[in-house]
Order: structure tokens, then sequence, then C-alpha cells
């Protein structure tokens, strides 16, 4: 099993031109020919809903078409009230339903509760896996929300990467689970709550374009080296840069979403070496053409 990351961190990734090929609305009955249906889940002018406490899910039947268990999966959520739980699943079973009563199959699953305030609206996330009959609390942690707001998981090299669309970022490191289908679900909504999109993507398998040292700017003081960079863009059909990989002295340090970083570790009198890569929402890093040496003074 691969350790566990979470990060979570503030700030809008680079989108390109990727391409879902397959989407539904949830508009009325939900298509048998597109999805296994498990416990009690409905389609309707909220989109995908249920009422029920241990509610269902909806796992897709469809090829992925490149025959593999990796791919993307997005749900755009409506959100007008507290209370509900939104549930997106990578490598599910057919029959997968995450819930605290009566689990079945196997998935990863990240649920979501939200809560609205006259301060805005939090969303309560946890995330599971569940294989051989055991189910295992990954992470857990919180973050903004919105009605109409999107979230992207993306399952590559024994990882999922998430995205939303108010800039979080989800980084969940787990290979146990190796086939399995993208899924949906929802428990315990109430009105006006469901989803009203799902949408399902390939694999992005480019990686993004090489980071040029030359993009680094750099400034060095006693006790600190502030770097920015030029925000990266990736491939015309790729998947959107999602965060930045830091190296120094050829170890890896931090991942950070932002195009800016201070090594406040950093003694005086010492050559640093840096090494910054872009890794996109599929979990491609950039190719790397050069490293970037500042002396701290």
């Amino acid at each position: 099993m691969r350790p566990l990351r979470l990060l979570l961190l503030a700030s809008l990734p680079v989108l390109a031109a990727y391409v879902y090929f397959f989407s539904d609305t949830f508009s009325g009955t939900l298509s048998s020919a597109n999805w296994f249906v498990n416990g009690t889940a409905n389609g309707g002018a909220d989109g995908l809903y249920s009422a029920a406490a241990n509610g269902g899910s909806i796992v897709y039947k469809g090829a992925i078409p490149d025959g593999t268990a990796e791919y993307e999966a997005k749900m755009t959520l409506k959100i007008s009230a507290s209370g509900g739980t939104y549930v997106l699943y990578l490598r599910a079973s057919s029959d997968a339903l995450s819930n605290a009563a009566s689990p079945q199959g196997s998935y990863y699953a990240m649920e979501m509760t939200p809560t609205l305030t006259s301060g805005g609206c939090t969303m309560a996330a946890n995330h599971y896996k569940r294989s051989g009959g055991s189910v295992t609390l990954l992470a857990s942690h919180s973050f903004a929300c919105a009605t109409n707001m999107t979230v992207r998981l993306a399952q590559r090299n024994g990882y999922y990467m998430g995205l939303t669309s108010l800039g979080e970022l989800i980084f969940i490191g787990d290979s146990t689970l190796t086939a399995g289908q993208p899924g949906f679900g929802v428990r315990a909504m109430p009105s006006g709550n469901g989803i009203s999109k799902a949408e399902i993507g390939p694999a992005d398998r480019v990686a993004p374009p090489a980071f040029p040292s030359a993009n680094v700017r750099a400034t060095a003081f006693d006790t600190r080296v502030d770097l920015s960079w030029d925000g990266m863009v990736d491939d015309a059909n790729g998947s959107g840069i999602a965060l930045y990989q830091i190296y120094r002295n050829g170890s890896f340090y931090s991942n950070f979403r932002t195009t800016n970083w201070t090594d406040t570790t950093v003694a005086p009198g010492t050559t640093y070496t840096y090494l910054i890569l872009a890794l996109d929402m599929n979990h491609n890093g950039s190719l790397v053409s050069g490293k970037v040496l500042y002396g701290n003074r």
C-alpha cells in the first residue's frame, strides 16, 4: 500500500480541453442501459437524488475506452439545504453501495455532506475504501461548497486525485483496488439537493510540457529564498494542471497549487538546487528541462 497524503489548498487549476465521453443529467428514469442501480436512487428535477436513509448508488455499465480501470469521474452538485450525502465512486464493483448501516461491494468512495450557514457553505468529506468485506476510512477533511460546484476524481498510478471548482485539491494514495467502474451515489437528501450532472472521461496519459527553468524567478535573503513562476498550461487535450511539485537538492519537498513558494529553512552562505515539476489532474508529471540553482547569501 502506498502512503496516504492529503493536500487541501485554495487556488484554481489551469484547465485544458479535456473531453468527457459520457454524461447524464438524470432528468427522468435512470437508464438501465447505462447504470447498475443499487439501493434507492432516482432521477428527477434535482438530478440524482434519494431521501432514503441508506440511499442508493449507480455504477457505470459502459466500457472505459482504453479498457483499463483508469478514468476521471466528475459530478455537479445542486445544494439548496444542509444535509444529505453525495458520493463519488472509483473502482467500484457493480453492486457497490457505501453507507454505515449496510455497505456492500468494493469501492473507493468520497462521501460529502454540506452544511449551510449565514457565513456560507462547508462540505464535510470522508474517503472510504471497501475491500474484502472491510471498510477503511482513508481520510477526512472539509472544504468550501456552493450550489453548482463540481467535484472531479481521477484514478491513476496508485493514487486518486481530486479537484473542486472552488479550488480544493484531494491527493490520496492507495493501490489496493485495481479494477472497477466509476459511480455516483446519494442518500438522505433534503428537497432541492441532488447530483445535477455526472460525467466520465478517459485517462489522460500525456505529460504536461517540460517546465523551463528560465520560467522561475528567485530572490535570496539571509533566512529564506522566494521562488515564483508562470503558471503552466497542459497539452491541448490534457486534463489540466493540478499542482506543482518542488524538489530541493534532489529530494521531494512539497506539493503546491500556487505559482510561488518561500523556502524558510535555508542557511546563509549555502547553495540550494530546486527542481519544479507540474502535475496534471491525472497524475502525469511534466518533463524536466533543467534545474534552478540559487545561492542563499
